[in-house]
C-alpha cells in the first residue's frame, strides 16, 4: 500500500505539469499569435505536436518567448522547476524506501 503512494503523487505532479503547459500554449496563442504560428506550423515541415513541443521548449529557453518580461511565462517556468524537484523527490524517496525495505 505504501508503494502505491509515490506512483500517485508522481500521477498527480505529472497532471499537474501537463494542465500548466496545456494553459501555456492557449496563453501564447491568444496572446503572440505571430510568433506562435510561426512556432506551430515552421516553414517546410509538416506540424506535429512533439515538433511543436520542442519548438516551444527551444522558444522558452533561447528562443522569443526568452526575452519577455511576462509573468505568466515567469510563472510557468518557475512552477515547471517546482514541479520537476517535486518529481526527483519522489523518485529519490521511493528508491530510498525501496532500498529500506
Amino acid at each position: 500500500m505504501e508503494m502505491l503512494l509515490p506512483f500517485a503523487l508522481l500521477c498527480l505532479l505529472m497532471a499537474i505539469h501537463l494542465v500548466m503547459f496545456k494553459r501555456l500554449c492557449t496563453y501564447l496563442a491568444v496572446t503572440y499569435p505571430e510568433k506562435w504560428q510561426q512556432l506551430v506550423r515552421p516553414e517546410g515541415v509538416m506540424p506535429s505536436r512533439p515538433a511543436m513541443n520542442t519548438g516551444l521548449k527551444h522558444a522558452l529557453e533561447s528562443g522569443h518567448f526568452s526575452g519577455l518580461a511576462d509573468p505568466t511565462i515567469e510563472r510557468f517556468k518557475l512552477l515547471r522547476t517546482i514541479n520537476s524537484a517535486c518529481i526527483v523527490a519522489v523518485i529519490l524517496f521511493g528508491f530510498i524506501q525501496a532500498l529500506i525495505y
